[in-house]
Parts: structure tokens; C-alpha cells; sequence
């Protein structure tokens, strides 16, 4: 889904003829106009409403609003929508009718409110995008130059503007040639006011000749929301190896890496979830999920991405677009698929008996995969995210997830989560099993009822269950299974002994990457038996003050221990140096970070 051209705020006289345009590239259903909440229609006297819906792969769709003689009561907010076989686009714009002499009327249009960022480094074949906040309207001239030339019109450079005054500059599949100083000029067509801001670009070699090819497992859905209101998208990657790759989200203007104030970021095992706390206008567009794997010595390099569109509407509009798709859900309740490679019958397997709820026959056999249930507790706690993968055994059960009342849990501080689901009426016992690392299950017991336990979820960790079908149990054998997520690392006790300089070839290879240097030694990625990767730092230690610096960082990094610091994992000393081997972290340098956020 790709809007052409959005709607543009306006200020006007009295008496002058407004126009809204929108255009897209998709053929059309039809086009709704409203102003605030109200739909608007053609009126001889005051609107004219224009609507092409093409059927030609190469024109476009548009919409054009008239507001033939503007008056006071005209100003307000305007929002087309586009239905499509596809989905729903929207669009919005402020429309101010003034009664002055808008040549000397001093609104202060054009205003660069957020500058471009000074500099921006990509690398080669990669997006770059960079967007600055602005206050302008349709009486506002856009121009972008490179090196002081004005840009032209290409494929490759997208000038794109956003709902809430944002305007930017996409250069898609850069080029070494697009390293340059680029500069947005604004200027008003009515009183000659003008304003700019520059940014350079520079585009490197690429840090990996031969990226690893990553397929997409799940796409991202596109969806329709409310101002205000929340929505989630998640999609998900075959990843060789999770640690090594991240995501960054965008959202109209939005760059997410990280859970903030607006959004909640969550990543396990391929699964990338983004939750949008509250809705503005200023999201409404593409939604971008850009799979990047990090590097070393360079920041990180693209290897995929996902893509949807998300219409931010008003309740009217919603409820209207309920109205003509009846048939889909709102995004992120639950969704049932197929899982047919689960449900082939085999010689040798035992089979349960059992009738639904209509008297019909039902088999499953032990073992069998009944249901996968993916759930992540949020900042907020009236918000979660659940997803829930059935069989066709399982298709008709709805699965739900509430608190249990705090006079049946053992402790007032603690916090217990019952997952229930509907009785599928199968004569079958349930084996819950977690995962605990890719692909690796651990079974946490049998139970007949349709529910267990979760003691303390953390927030934004996903946590994955399985439901497989077991031997039924008897009727005087009642089990609850009840999950206490608690980490090894924070129980098990700390042992960290300093060992002799020779053992640690024997534990660990240097691959000979630099991590980072400075004057009492230098930081070396190396790797142990098992190839999991880890940060060494090479101190020396020929003085004595050399000495006591170091054994003071140990003492102090063995006796630290919290899930958000870096852990010591060993610690080998010669006369002469000292080695510190820690936890690797390959999200770059924090300072970085930062200063790219500031």
C-alpha cells in the first residue's frame, strides 16, 4: 500500500476554493470523506467530491475535495479513507479559513521545528531516510537540493511527508555517489518566508561481502485503528542465530530499536513484536520491521525486512470499516492456522477417544500437538500480547489469560496468570511443555483442565507454550501446573576464580577482532569450546599500580549480578597481564546509542 499523495494541511480566505487531494496506487472500492466525524457527500452549493477508481496496473486513484466558496465553519479536520481489496488507507489534514489578508498575515509558515540530524552514516545498497519536523501548508513550496543542486524526480529518491508535519528524504538501495550534503528549503508562495536545514550523508562499503540470506517466516498484517488507542504488529525470521540480529521498527517519522515511552519492543528467537501504547495521527503509513545482523567492528548491516500499513481513523470511520469487512478480526487476538504436518496419522501411534460438543467423533493421538500459546506481559499492565497457533483439533477453542485473585495466591506481592481455554471436548489429558532455547522444549507436567499457571511473568520477555495430548489422567489424579519463571543466573551462587595465564588458550580462541583499545590494554572478541562468543580485556599489568587497578575490577565485576549488567565469566592473571573474559553484548557502543537518540 503506497499513498502518492497525501492529504496537505490548508490555510485559506473566505470565499476562496479549496481543494484536498489524495492519490494512491491501488484500485479502489470507494472513498469516504469526513470532517471530523461527520461523512461528507456532494453538495452543488458548497463540496464537490472527484473520485477516480481505476483498473489499470499502471494509473493511479485518486480524490480530490472541493470546497467551493470557504467559509468560518469549514476549518476543522478532514480524513479521507480508501478501501481497497487489500485494506483501508487513510489520510488527514487541518483546514484553517481565516478572515484576513493572508499576504500579511504573519502564521509563522514555514517553521523547521526539529532539524535534520547532522550527519548520517549507511551502509552501501542499504535505505537511508532522514526526516526533520516542520509546520507548513499548501501554500508551502518543498524543494530538496544535493551539494546545492535541486533535486530532480527518481525511483530511487522518494521525497515522503507524514501526517503531523514531518517531511523527509528516502534514497532506497544507496550508492557510494550518494554520499553528500542534502538540504531541505521550504518556502511560502504568499509572503516569500523561507527556511531550511542540511544533513550529510555518507554511504560506506559494505562491512559483509556475503550477507547471510534470511527468509521471512510470518509476515507483518496491516491494520486499522482508532486515535489514541493501542495496536500491535509482529512478524518473525529464520534466524541461524538469534543472538547475532536485532530489529529496528519504523513507524511513520518513528525510529524504534528499544521500549520507550510510546512503544514496547520484544524479540525472542526470531519473533519480533512492536506494540504501539497510544496512537497518533503522525503513525499512520508504512510500518517497516528491518532485520539487521550486528558486527563487531562496524555498527550492523540490513539482511531483510517485513512490511504493512497502518490507518489511524477516527471511531466513526472503524466502525464503518467493520461494516464492509466483516470477516476479519482485529489484529493480535488470535489466529488459527493449520498445522497438517502435526496431524498425519502414523502406524504405532495411540489414539484417544472423544465427542465434541455436536456428538461427532474426535482422535488425537499422545503426543500429539494440540496448541502453541505465545504470551508477553507489557509495561502497562491492562495490556498484553497473546497469540494463540491451534490445530484443527483445537480450532474452535478460544484461549484467554486473567489474573488470579489475589486471596488464592500465597503472597500479596506475587503475581499469578491463569491461561484458560475452551474445552475442546477431547477425552485427553494435557502436557504443557516451555521453551527455554530454540527449538528445546522442557516439559513443566500433565493436567485434564484446560488451564495453568504462570507465577511472575516477567515484562517484555515472550514466553512460548506448547499443548500436546497425553495419556488422560483419572478422576481422583487432579494436577495444576503451575510455572515459576525464575532465572538460573539469578539463583545459582557466583564462582569466578582467577586462573593462570596458560589455561585460557585451553578455554578460549582469540578470532583477533579489535572490540575496542585504550592505554592500559585492549578489548579482543574470542570464543570458547563451543564457539558461543565472548569480550576479553587484555589489561597490562607491569606495575604495581597496573596490578591493583585490575584486581580491583575483578573484585568488583565477580561480585556484580543483575539481569541488565554485563557478567564475568572468567579471569586469568600472569605477572604481566590480566585477562578479564566477560559477556559479549553486540548492540555497539552505548555512547553511541545515546548520541544517535539525543
Amino acid at each position: 500500500l503506497s499513498v502518492y499523495k497525501g492529504l496537505k494541511n490548508v490555510t485559506a480566505n473566505v470565499g476562496q476554493r479549496i481543494k484536498l487531494e489524495f492519490e494512491h496506487n491501488l484500485d479502489v472500492i470507494e472513498f469516504v470523506w469526513f470532517k471530523g466525524n461527520t461523512v461528507l457527500t456532494n453538495n452543488d452549493r458548497t463540496i464537490s467530491i472527484v473520485s477516480i477508481l481505476v483498473r489499470s496496473v499502471e494509473s493511479t486513484a485518486s480524490s480530490v475535495l472541493s470546497i467551493l466558496c470557504a467559509k468560518l465553519n469549514n476549518t476543522g479536520l478532514y480524513t479521507v479513507v480508501a478501501k481497497t481489496k487489500f485494506g483501508v488507507m487513510s489520510s488527514t489534514a487541518h483546514v484553517a479559513v481565516l478572515d484576513v489578508d493572508l499576504k500579511s498575515y504573519n502564521n509563522g509558515i514555514p517553521e523547521i521545528i526539529e532539524n535534520l540530524p547532522d550527519k548520517v552514516e549507511v551502509n552501501e545498497d542499504e535505505e537511508v531516510r532522514i526526516i526533520c519536523k516542520v509546520r507548513y501548508d499548501s501554500n508551502t513550496i518543498i524543494k530538496w537540493y544535493k551539494n546545492g543542486a535541486l533535486l530532480g524526480c527518481s525511483e530511487r529518491l522518494v521525497t515522503e511527508e507524514y501526517t503531523g508535519d514531518y517531511v523527509g528524504l528516502k534514497i532506497l538501495q544507496a550508492t557510494i555517489s550518494d554520499s553528500a550534503q542534502y538540504s531541505l528549503v521550504l518556502e511560502n508562495v504568499l509572503n516569500g518566508r523561507t527556511n531550511s536545514s542540511a544533513c550529510f550523508v555518507t554511504v560506506n562499503p559494505s562491512p559483509m561481502l556475503n550477507p547471510p540470506i534470511v527468509q521471512l517466516r510470518r509476515p507483518l498484517i496491516s491494520a486499522v485503528a482508532c486515535c489514541c488507542s493501542q495496536v500491535s504488529f509482529d512478524c518473525s525470521f529464520e534466524l541461524p542465530d538469534s543472538r547475532y540480529y536485532y530489529v529496528v521498527w519504523y513507524v511513520g517519522h518513528y525510529r524504534i530499536e528499544r521500549t520507550n515511552s510510546r512503544f514496547d519492543v520484544i524479540c525472542k528467537d526470531g519473533e519480533f513484536l512492536l506494540n504501539i501504547m497510544k496512537l497518533e495521527p503522525s503513525m499512520a503509513g508504512e510500518v517497516l520491521c528491518e532485520l539487521r545482523r550486528a558486527l563487531p567492528n562496524q555498527r550492523s548491516v540490513f539482511i531483510n525486512s517485513a512490511s504493512a500499513h497502518l490507518a489511524v481513523v477516527s471511531p466513526p470511520v472503524l466502525r464503518e470499516m467493520r461494516k464492509v469487512y466483516p470477516e476479519r478480526k482485529p489484529a493480535h487476538h488470535f489466529r488459527c492456522i493449520k498445522l497438517d504436518d502435526y496431524l498425519l496419522s502414523a502406524p504405532g501411534k495411540k489414539y484417544l477417544q472423544g465427542s465434541n460438543e455436536n456428538g461427532h467423533l474426535e482422535k488425537c493421538s499422545v503426543g500429539e500437538f494440540l496448541m502453541e500459546i505465545k504470551y508477553c506481559r507489557l509495561e502497562d499492565d491492562n495490556f498484553y500480547y497473546l497469540r494463540a497457533v491451534k490445530s484443527d483439533l483445537m480450532a474452535a477453542v478460544e484461549v484467554t489469560i486473567r489474573n488470579k485473585p489475589a486471596e488464592s495466591t500465597r503472597s500479596s506481592q506475587s503475581r499469578v496468570l491463569l491461561v484458560e481455554w475452551t474445552d475442546p471436548h477431547l477425552h485427553t489429558g494435557y502436557a504443557i511443555d516451555l521453551k527455554h532455547k530454540e527449538n528445546a522444549y522442557l516439559e513443566a507436567g500433565v493436567t485434564s483442565s484446560c488451564f495453568f499457571e504462570i507465577q511472575d511473568p516477567p515484562v517484555g520477555k515472550l514466553l512460548e507454550f506448547r499443548v500436546r495430548a497425553a495419556e488422560p489422567l483419572g478422576n481422583d489424579s487432579e494436577v495444576l501446573i503451575s510455572i515459576a519463571l525464575t532465572s538460573s543466573r539469578e539463583t545459582e551462587t557466583k564462582i569466578c576464580p582467577l586462573k593462570e595465564m596458560k589455561e585460557f588458550d585451553t578455554c578460549f580462541t582469540n578470532t583477533g577482532v579489535v572490540i575496542g583499545s585504550g592505554s592500559y590494554g585492549s578489548v579482543m572478541l574470542v570464543r570458547d569450546t563451543e564457539g558461543e562468543s565472548y569480550a576479553a580485556k587484555f589489561l597490562k599489568t607491569r606495575t604495581q599500580k597496573m596490578r591493583s587497578k585490575a584486581q580491583h575490577e575483578y573484585d568488583m565485576l565477580k561480585e556484580l549480578r543483575h539481569p541488565k549488567l554485563v557478567e564475568l565469566i572468567d579471569a586469568f592473571v600472569s605477572p604481566e597481564s590480566f585477562v578479564l573474559v566477560m559477556d559479549f553484548l553486540w548492540g555497539g557502543e552505548l555512547f553511541d546509542r545515546i548520541v544517535e537518540e539525543e
